[in-house]
């Protein structure tokens, strides 16, 4: 993890110079990261539909803010919708209103996965290259490339980056609010003032200004503080006069930050901070500022902190998170509406999401910190074995204390690591993606772990095969329990999840007849894919290591290869081809083959495909016993709900005409029992190609 040229005290400025100058190998290595980036995030990123339950919820509080007009206050169904914040419903809206999701007449458009999508896979695609940038700032351009390849392959953050839901928004905007703090805090000291000093560029402007005058403008025209006011001869005189006193007023607070202000990269970290605070909340804010306290302290003691209180840009870029990240919440804190709880937005969201969560436990999972480990390892294969090695490294390094860019930074993503791992295992509610955030820095840590791995031409194949092994564990428990992959983007922990997570129907099952003898023949390719492919991987790791530790084979790809990875003439190379091979390999299959397959029994989308079909004039469609959110979605919000009453379910289809039902295949039995035996030669299964629902045709 050191820098391309080691500095010295003597040679600061000249060593500075050249760690910050790129070349065209650094543009082609970044070239690289982008490549895998797109192949793994954005390839055929709509090409599945939405995953019950939070896709779909998710997306049909942005689809009513389109039909509603009101872009201020989300709303579910028939109530209001607190538990979540503003900005992924924000982003993905306008989208929606784009391809006419907010139409009820038409059907719902194909486009609307790949639209929803977009905000979360441009969040993850834009973290892996800052993770590159930086670590190349800081390190060197092998470790960054390393870095940034690791990241973009972990599983766990190719899955939520393909998801339409608030986490990715939180984690990769907090994660890259922090790494821009890195060079305004942790540089050498000539260029760290150098930075300080620096104007805003034009690209910080725009971005402060698109954050803050479409939210104030909506405050106006939107705002419940503001009904029956008619200070200026109507309510809507006044709120346009509002909107335009808010919107001047934010105009001009931008123009003077933009003319006046310096110190460009704390003051995009504080933007970052305040979009992330309108993802999810302030946790981003909170851990980011822990990092920060702790590192400063590390390396500067109280002075240091002291110092950093005393920065001169530090009260304008307070004032940029306040005015970016506190209008929502300040008119929520004053809306009285009520969600489908009858709760307020701070009863639901403040005391009951946020503190909830951490103190108390709501939903979700509990455990101690084995949940997180064996989650992160499931997560971040096949990398995770590499992750602990690299800790431990990484803490041996830090024992030396130096003075250079490099030791700092090693400090301030250890202390990362360890911040965010140890706060997810204190917290009371566990799901398998809290831990998210974590990836970015322990993506870090394996890129400096195997930049010194290639550099290092014996001693420690020791290192190599404690990596593979702690991953052949975490793959064990993969193949053993393969919906632990599912569970890190979906809400569905039951105890029957073979069964219901993996149908053994024609198209999913592998006949393994000539192997089991007489015992379970038929499986499910969901548990035999991960099993072949993470075999396949670390075996491919070993073996390029093991071929690195053999001094007379020499291993030689084709030279634009090597120089990509940086490791033309590196004496451990083989592992690094062997760690990159085994990361694609395995991202690949995750996200194009396995969650692409997963969809069939977790989406609606075809099932509405069916229906719409099928659908003749205004033929209605009941969900019974249903609350997956795709039915509502899907339908947009003209699905006839129908949860236990019997009665109401045969009313409901009494009427002229037919009927299409909607039910989980498991409730397919209380169906027919509920209308009863004189209507079961009128029930048609007319959609069997989803394990988990049914489509019902009632003729």
């Amino acid at each position: 993890m050191e820098p391309t040229s080691g500095p010295s005290t003597a040679s600061t400025s000249r060593t500075t110079a050249l760690a910050l100058a790129w070349t065209s190998d650094d543009r082609w290595s970044l070239a690289l990261v982008v490549g895998v980036a797109c192949a793994v995030l954005l390839a055929w990123l709509g090409a599945v539909g939405f995953f019950d339950p939070w896709e779909t919820n998710y997306a049909e509080v942005a689809r009513e803010m389109v039909v509603r007009d009101d872009y201020l206050y989300p709303f579910w169904k028939d109530a209001y919708f607190f538990s979540k914040p503003i900005l992924l419903f924000w982003v993905t809206a306008p989208l929606y209103a784009l391809v006419g999701a907010g139409d009820p007449t038409t059907p719902m458009s194909p486009w609307v996965e790949l639209l929803g999508r977009l905000p979360s896979a441009l969040t993850g695609f834009a973290t892996v290259v800052v993770v590159y940038v930086v670590a190349r700032r800081f390190w060197s351009r092998r470790a960054a490339t390393l870095s940034a390849l690791a990241l973009a392959t972990m599983p766990l953050w190719a899955f939520l980056s393909r998801q339409a839901i608030t986490d990715m928004l939180y984690a990769g905007l907090g994660s890259v609010a922090l790494l821009l703090l890195a060079p305004a805090l942790l540089d050498d000291d000539n260029e760290r003032q150098r930075e300080q000093d620096r104007p805003w560029p034009r690209a910080l402007t725009f971005a402060v200004t698109v954050s803050l005058l479409p939210q104030l403008w909506e405050v106006a025209r939107k705002g419940a503080f503001l009904e029956r006011r008619a200070w200026l001869g109507s309510e809507q005189a006044t709120r346009l006069g509002a909107g335009v006193v808010l919107v001047v007023a934010g105009a001009a607070f931008v123009f003077v930050l933009a003319r006046r202000a310096r110190d460009p990269w704390l003051h995009a970290s504080a933007l970052l901070f305040a979009l992330s605070l309108l993802a999810k909340g302030p946790v981003a804010l909170a851990l980011g500022g822990l990092v920060v306290v702790i590192t400063v302290w590390g390396t500067g003691g109280g002075a240091g902190v002291v110092a950093l209180l005393m920065r001169p840009a530090l009260s304008t870029a307070a004032a940029v998170f306040v005015a970016v990240g506190g209008p929502w919440p300040a008119v929520m804190l004053a809306f009285d509406g009520l969600d489908d709880q009858r709760k307020t937005w701070f009863s639901r969201f403040v005391l009951y999401d946020l503190l909830g969560r951490v103190g108390a436990g709501v939903h979700g999972d509990r455990g101690g910190v084995e949940y997180y480990v064996r989650t992160a390892g499931l997560g971040l294969l096949p990398w995770s074995g590499f992750v602990p090695v690299a800790v431990f490294e990484a803490l041996g390094a830090l024992r030396v204390r130096r003075a250079d860019r490099a030791w700092r930074f090693t400090l301030f993503v250890v202390v990362w690591a360890l911040v965010v791992f140890l706060f997810f295992t204190a917290t009371t509610t566990k799901f398998h993606h809290y831990i998210l955030p974590f990836a970015v820095p322990a993506a870090l840590l394996v890129g400096g772990l195997l930049d010194e791995l290639a550099a290092q031409a014996s001693g420690r194949m020791v290192v190599v095969v404690v990596a593979a092994a702690l991953s052949a564990l975490f793959l064990r428990d993969l193949v053993a329990a393969p919906w632990e992959w599912i569970d890190l983007f979906t809400y569905h922990y039951k105890g029957y999840k073979p069964d219901y997570y993996f149908p053994m129907n024609s198209v999913d099952v592998v006949d393994l007849a000539f192997l089991a003898r007489g015992k379970k023949d038929v499986v499910s390719w969901f548990e035999v894919g991960p099993a072949v492919v993470g075999g396949l991987a670390l075996a491919w790791l070993l073996g390029a290591a093991v071929l690195w530790r053999a001094s007379s084979f020499a291993m030689t790809p084709p030279g634009p290869v090597a120089r990509l990875l940086d490791v033309h003439g590196a004496p451990g190379r083989g592992v690094v081809y062997g760690a990159v091979g085994a990361g694609l390999v395995v991202a690949l299959f995750s996200v194009h083959v396995f969650w692409a397959r997963a969809s069939q029994h977790w989406s609606q989308r075809w099932i509405f495909h069916t229906y719409q079909e099928m659908r003749q004039n205004d033929e209605p469609l009941i969900a019974y016993q249903m609350d997956w959110k795709g039915e509502t979605f899907y339908s947009k919000n003209q699905d006839v709900q129908v949860k236990k009453n019997a009665a109401d379910l045969r009313l409901a289809v009494q009427r002229p005409g037919r009927e299409f039902v909607l039910v989980q295949t498991d409730r397919f039995d209380n169906l027919k029992s509920a209308l009863g035996r004189s209507w079961e030669s009128r029930l048609q299964v007319v959609d069997r190609s989803n394990a988990k629902w049914f489509l019902v045709l009632v003729d």
